[in-house]
């Protein structure tokens, strides 16, 4: 049985308790806490992060031509080599010319794209004229805009939040986004970003493993598996 000195002790709680619940949670932290651990129905799940992600970003580069000259300097090869190497990636199949208008093709800036695109041919891309914005690309001005898509990986942000009810303790940790470090890691290695879009079809698979398995298996032809042991043998 309840002695009367616990009795009293839990109309005491009780009254402390309704004493808060009675006080305006947003200028008493502590009225929050409790109300939000005593109502179940307030109950919530942990605060989620973002998932890895990626995305397809233009890398620009300008394609620099000398005063009415028609073919690429040994220079302005050299840079557009160094661009691509930067840039491209294992699965980059395309490269696109942008121009500003529709180009005549007996101009010198018809000569110039054509240029660029056999460049690019030799490199194994398959170059794409594409319109753009004037003041974007313009092969009559001495250059031709060439873009190159990157794929990226976009990881979550590991930071912690703050707690949302701080208590007037020496307690006052941030809520740690738990997981979030593992899958920022996971995130970098990464063989091809675009697998965080869309998974890879399968190839086809050779099945005569699986399918002597179960033979051996009907047939009681079950290989004994392998025993060792980590004592010492000399004892």
């Amino acid at each position: 049985m309840m002695t009367d000195r616990k009795a009293k002790l839990l109309i005491v709680a009780t009254s402390m308790l309704l004493a808060l619940a009675a006080c305006d949670r947003d200028t008493n932290p502590v009225v929050g806490y409790v109300d939000d651990t005593l109502d179940a129905g307030k109950w919530r799940q942990s605060e989620a992060f973002p998932e890895s992600d990626s995305e397809a970003i233009g890398v620009e580069h300008f394609v620099t031509f000398g005063s009415g000259a028609a073919a690429l300097d040994k220079g302005a090869m050299d840079r557009l080599d160094a661009f691509l190497q930067r840039t491209r990636q294992p699965y980059t199949k395309t490269a696109d010319i942008m121009v500003a208008r529709e180009i005549d093709p007996r101009s010198l800036a018809a000569r110039r794209i054509r240029a660029v695109a056999q460049v690019l041919a030799k490199k194994g891309l398959t170059p794409r004229v594409r319109e753009t914005p004037a003041a974007r690309g313009d092969a009559a001005g001495d250059s031709v805009l060439v873009v190159v898509e990157r794929i990226m990986v976009l990881t979550p942000d590991c930071t912690p939040s703050p707690p949302k009810y701080p208590l007037p303790t020496k307690n006052q940790a941030p809520q740690q986004r738990l997981g979030c470090a593992n899958t920022n890691n996971l995130a970098h290695m990464l063989d091809d970003p675009r697998d965080l879009q869309q998974g890879r079809a399968l190839t086809p698979g050779d099945g005569e493993m699986l399918g002597l398995g179960i033979r051996r298996y009907r047939t009681n032809q079950v290989e004994e598996i392998d025993t060792e042991s980590t004592k010492d043998q000399a004892q």
